[in-house]
């Protein structure tokens, strides 16, 4: 069982075309990455997991998404709303729920982020992102 889910996440990106095989793969690749930096504080994966990691799992396999089509020849390519607010999230979920301090600190520190809960930014403009997807 994952976290995210597939119509989560194409919601997220708008996108209605055939993009199921790249967007499961993300959704995996978020899941572990949620698991990975869970794992020093609870058993994962979690069961049943709480709606704030699955927001959390939808927003990262966007992010994941996203990255791969606008930035697909990057190894470290700027942080992007979806997964910035992922890692956000996830260290108020931390921080709440076992008490420690953020694990992303010096990540957000460094691109905007950090201990406060940053403001909603929006998406990317989903009529380019569909042009990009599209195209790719």
């Amino acid at each position: 069982m994952t976290y995210g889910t597939l119509a989560n996440v194409k919601q997220r990106l708008n996108l209605d075309g055939n993009e199921d095989n790249r967007v499961t793969r993300a959704i995996t690749q978020a899941d572990a990455l949620i698991d990975q930096e869970l794992k020093p504080y609870t058993t994962v994966p979690l069961n049943p997991a709480p709606q704030t990691i699955k927001d959390i799992a939808d927003d990262w396999a966007a992010g994941i998404v996203y990255d791969e089509v606008t930035n697909p020849t990057s190894q470290n390519p700027p942080p992007n709303v979806f997964t910035q607010r992922a890692k956000e999230m996830l260290c108020r979920y931390v921080a709440v729920n076992y008490s420690v301090p953020c694990p992303f600190e010096k990540q957000l520190a460094t691109s905007g982020g950090g201990g406060t809960p940053a403001p909603m930014i929006p998406g990317p403009d989903p009529v380019l992102y569909e042009q990009m997807v599209n195209n790719y």
